[in-house]
């Protein structure tokens, strides 16, 4: 981009998008440039980015592109419907445990799990207005008899933080969580959210799982049991 960086230079930059030789740092600094000009109000033509996301959809639908597509919300229903194989690793991804009664979620935003977190005979969908309510409303739910999942991204986790030490370690109220890791997968990120999501989950001392596969779902159900067994709090990591 040309200097001095201008708001008409930006919008000019997100509406001549070419992924070019490298397509993920490519979506990357687009998807930057995109959430900056929308954030603004100058109404950018995002024409050319749906042209090659629909390309990346009947190619192959890497992840890493993806995400920048659905941040910046320029996915359309139709599209979400042909994703391979996400609905099924959206109900694979909660494990199917038995409880005397629905397992609630008390989520903040989960985007495309919505649907599937709504179907579920084995969840009840708890929305929250921000992240730092999640953790109160878990510890009610528990306190009530119930099993709660708290799920929210890292950069909820940052701004919840103080919630978190007041359920987990005053009381010591044993909440799971899954935790959305942001450009976790990203090797070339620079996002800070990544940079600090394992430092600050050390200092917590809480115990973590990372699935950053579809071969780690099935850890997801022994960490959920364990988790109960031993009457402890503790996060799964979800990679994005």
């Amino acid at each position: 981009m040309s200097w001095p960086v201008t708001p008409a230079r930006i919008q000019h930059r997100v509406e001549s998008f070419v992924k070019g030789r490298y397509p993920f740092s490519a979506w990357r600094d687009w998807e930057k440039a995109s959430t900056w000009a929308i954030a603004a109000g100058l109404e950018p033509d995002l024409s050319r980015a749906r042209q090659q996301l629909a390309d990346e959809i009947t190619g192959d639908q890497h992840s890493l592109v993806l995400g920048s597509a659905f941040r910046v919300g320029i996915v359309s229903t139709d599209q979400i419907e042909q994703l391979v194989g996400l609905k099924q690793g959206r109900a694979s991804l909660i494990p199917k445990l038995r409880f005397g009664q629905p397992r609630p979620i008390c989520e903040y935003v989960f985007g495309t799990w919505e649907s599937a977190l709504d179907n579920s005979p084995h969840l009840q969908l708890v929305r929250v207005c921000r992240e730092g309510k999640a953790w109160p409303l878990a510890a009610g739910l528990m306190v009530g008899g119930s099993t709660p999942l708290v799920m929210m991204q890292t950069t909820g986790l940052f701004e919840s933080g103080d919630a978190l030490r007041n359920i987990v370690f005053d009381p010591r109220i044993p909440v799971i969580a899954i935790i959305g890791a942001r450009n976790w997968l990203d090797p070339d990120s620079k996002d800070t959210a990544k940079r600090f999501a394992r430092p600050i989950l050390e200092a917590w001392g809480i115990q973590y799982q990372v699935v950053d596969g579809s071969n780690d779902q099935p850890k997801l159900a022994d960490f959920f049991r364990d988790c109960q067994q031993n009457n402890e709090p503790r996060i799964i990591v979800l990679a994005e």
